[in-house]
C-alpha cells in the first residue's frame, strides 16, 4: 500500500495540519491557496444563474439505494450527452462474477512461488 502522508516520511518532523499551512502562508503574503478576485468574481458570474434556478425550481433529488453504480435514468441522460460511465474493477467482478468463478484458480496458478503475491 503507497503511504504518502507527511507523518510517515518524516516521522521526527511536525507537520502542521491544512489550516495551520494556510494561516502561516497567509501570514508570509503567500495568496497561492486563495482564488484571486478575478477569479471569484467569474466563479460568481457562472454559478449565480445555476443557484437562481434552484432556488426557483427547487428540484427534489433523486433517492436511489446505497451501493447502486447511478440513479436510475442516469446512463440515458448521460448518452444524450456523448457521455459514458466505465465500471470500476469491483463493478467488473460483480457483473461477471458468474463468468469469473473460477478466478482464484486463475491467481493460484500464476503464483508460482506460492507466497500468495
Amino acid at each position: 500500500v503507497l503511504d504518502m502522508s507527511y507523518a510517515m516520511a518524516f516521522p521526527d518532523s511536525y507537520v502542521a495540519d491544512g489550516y495551520e499551512r494556510m494561516f502561516y502562508n497567509a501570514f508570509q503574503g503567500d495568496g497561492s491557496l486563495f482564488v484571486g478576485s478575478d477569479e471569484l468574481k467569474e466563479a460568481w458570474r457562472i454559478f449565480t444563474p445555476l443557484l437562481d434556478e434552484i432556488e426557483r425550481q427547487r428540484p427534489q433529488p433523486v433517492v436511489y439505494p446505497f451501493g447502486v453504480r447511478a440513479p436510475p435514468g442516469m446512463d440515458d441522460f448521460a448518452g444524450r450527452f456523448n457521455v459514458s460511465f466505465s465500471h470500476s474493477w469491483q463493478e467488473h467482478l460483480v457483473l461477471h462474477a458468474k463468468r469469473l468463478h473460477n478466478l482464484r484458480d486463475v491467481f493460484d496458478a500464476l503464483d508460482r512461488d506460492k507466497d500468495g503475491r
